[in-house]
C-alpha cells in the first residue's frame, strides 16, 4: 500500500502539480532527504523548470534590484555544482527564511546524534530505507555543514510577520507544502524577491496564487554567465551535472551541449549520458527536439573536437529519442538528416549508415 501511494504521488510530482515539501511529506522524509533520493535514482526526476516558466523568468537587473529568496531544492543543486561561493559573490542580496535552515540544522542533527544514520533510496518500483556508512555519514555531515556556514555567512534571515487562522486557506496550502517552501512563499510575497527554486509545483503555485517572479538555479546560473560572474565553461559543467543527476526541463542549447563536450578537449562516457538524458528530458515537441536531434548529429560529424565519439553519441542521441517518442521517430531523423546534410554528401552517407547499424542493434 505504502508503495502504491508513493508511486501515485511521484506521478503527481513530475506533473508538476505536487510540490517537492509535499512529496516529502507523504513520503514521511524530509525534503531534503526526498530530492537526495530523486538526484541518484535511476529512473528519478527533479522537475525544476519548464518552457512556460522559464519565458518568465526575470534577468539579472530585476533579480539584482529584487534580491534573492532561496528555497532548499536551490540551495541543494547550487551546492551540488559547487557554486555557493560564486553566487554570493555576484553581488545580489540573498535571503533565507529560518525555517530552510532548519531544514538543514536538522539533518545535521540527525547525522551527529547517532551511530547510525538513515536515507531513502530507491530501487526500481521499489522505495527502501538505507543506512549510511560511517564514511558516508561523515561525508555527508561535512557536506552539510559546509552549507550551513555558508548560509550563515552569506545569506540573510527572510523575516515574514504573517498571522494564519488555523482554518484558513493559507493555513492548508502550509501544511500541504511545508514551513520552509511555505515561508520563502511569503516572504516572497512580502518582500518582493524573487524566489529561486528547482520545485517546479512550488514555482508555478507561487506565481498562480501571488503572482511572485522566480528562477530555478540553472536560470540563475545563466543569468550570472551574461553578467560575466562565471565563464560560459563553468555554466556548461553545472548544467552537465545537473542533468546527470535527473534534473528535467532545463533550458539548455545546443551550444550548451558542445560546449559541455570538448571543455576537456574530449568525450567521456559521462558526457555521452548527459547527451542521452538531456534529449530524453529536453522540454521540446516532438517535431522540435527532432530537429535539435538533427543538428547535433550534424555537428557531431562536423566537429574535429569529438570525432572519435561519433558512434556514442549517435547512439545516445538515439536512445533518448527513442525512450521518450518511440521507434517512428526514427523515420523523422532519417528524413531530417537528408535534408540538413544534403550539401555534405560524405557525413550524410556516414550518418545514414551509423543509424542503420543503430537500428539493427536495438530494434531486433
Amino acid at each position: 500500500e505504502r508503495q502504491r501511494l508513493f508511486f501515485q504521488a511521484l506521478v503527481l510530482y513530475r506533473s508538476a502539480r505536487l510540490p517537492l515539501g509535499a512529496l516529502a511529506h507523504l513520503l514521511g522524509r524530509g525534503t531534503i532527504e526526498v530530492w537526495q533520493g530523486l538526484v541518484v535514482w535511476a529512473e528519478g526526476e527533479v522537475d525544476a523548470c519548464s518552457p512556460t516558466e522559464h519565458a518568465l523568468e526575470p534577468g539579472i537587473d530585476e533579480v539584482r534590484a529584487a534580491g534573492l529568496v532561496l528555497d532548499v531544492s536551490a540551495i541543494l543543486a547550487i551546492e551540488y555544482v559547487g557554486l555557493l561561493d560564486r553566487v554570493s559573490g555576484a553581488g545580489i542580496e540573498l535571503f533565507v527564511p529560518q525555517a530552510v535552515v532548519d531544514e538543514f540544522l536538522q539533518v545535521l542533527r540527525d547525522l551527529e546524534g547517532a551511530e547510525s544514520s538513515e536515507s531513502i533510496a530507491m530501487h526500481g518500483d521499489q522505495v527502501a530505507v538505507t543506512e549510511y556508512s560511517a564514511s558516508a555519514r561523515a561525508t555527508e555531515r561535512e557536506r552539510i555543514q559546509r552549507i550551513v556556514d555558508w548560509l550563515r555567512l552569506a545569506t540573510s534571515p527572510a523575516i515574514v510577520v504573517e498571522d494564519v487562522e488555523p482554518d484558513s486557506p493559507q493555513a492548508s496550502v502550509r501544511q500541504f507544502i511545508g514551513e520552509a517552501a511555505y515561508l520563502v512563499m511569503a516572504a516572497a510575497r512580502c518582500s518582493g524577491y524573487v524566489i529561486v527554486s528547482d520545485d517546479l509545483a512550488l514555482r508555478q503555485l507561487a506565481r498562480s496564487e501571488d503572482s511572485v517572479a522566480s528562477v530555478c538555479s540553472a536560470g540563475l546560473l545563466a543569468d550570472l554567465v551574461e553578467s560575466g560572474l562565471i565563464t560560459e565553461d563553468d555554466y556548461a559543467v553545472a548544467v552537465r551535472s545537473l542533468v546527470l543527476a535527473n534534473y528535467r526541463g532545463l533550458p539548455i542549447e545546443i551550444n550548451d551541449v558542445f560546449r559541455t563536450l570538448e571543455v576537456d578537449g574530449k568525450t567521456t562516457s559521462e558526457q555521452v549520458e548527459y547527451v542521452r538524458r538531456w534529449v530524453r528530458a529536453a522540454p521540446m515537441s516532438s517535431e522540435v527536439v527532432v530537429g535539435v536531434a538533427v543538428e547535433v548529429l550534424k555537428r557531431t560529424w562536423l566537429s574535429v573536437k569529438v570525432e572519435l565519439y561519433r558512434s556514442l553519441l549517435l547512439g545516445a542521441v538515439m536512445d533518448g529519442l527513442l525512450a521518450r517518442e518511440g521507434v517512428a521517430v526514427i523515420g523523422m531523423v532519417e528524413a531530417g538528416i537528408r535534408h540538413a546534410c544534403r550539401l555534405v554528401p560524405t557525413h550524410l552517407d556516414d550518418i545514414l549508415q551509423h543509424i542503420a547499424a543503430w537500428r539493427a542493434t536495438h530494434l531486433v
